[in-house]
């Protein structure tokens, strides 16, 4: 009877390691994937503020276009540069959120 007690606490305790294996993995999968969305948020701003300026340096492109003309090209970019660090910031907010759950899964140990 003793034994099967034993056996019993050294299940639960297996269990509980392995449960709390699979939070944390869950949580570095979360936390490596806004890590790759900030990334990828920077690219597109990156991008954006090149081709914004490439407009400017080539004279062939500053005339009249059938989208509306070169300005509204322009805004476009804009839109997209502010949009760009909106997204990174709500990533940013999201990694401290993780980041905050990591700290509390630690702090138990």
């Amino acid at each position: 009877m003793v034994r099967a007690i034993k056996k019993e606490s050294k299940i639960q305790k297996l269990e509980k390691e392995v449960k709390e294996v699979e939070a944390y993995e869950y949580l570095l999968v979360e936390y490596l994937k806004e890590i790759s969305n900030e990334i990828t948020y920077l690219i597109l701003i990156i991008s954006s503020l090149f081709l914004f300026v490439l407009i400017d340096i080539i004279p062939n492109f500053s005339t009249e276009t059938p989208l509306g003309g070169y300005e509204s090209i322009k805004l476009v970019f804009i839109l997209i540069i502010i949009g760009g660090f909106a997204l990174f910031g709500v990533s940013g907010i999201t990694k401290r959120r993780i980041e905050k759950k990591f700290e509390l899964m630690f702090r138990n140990y």
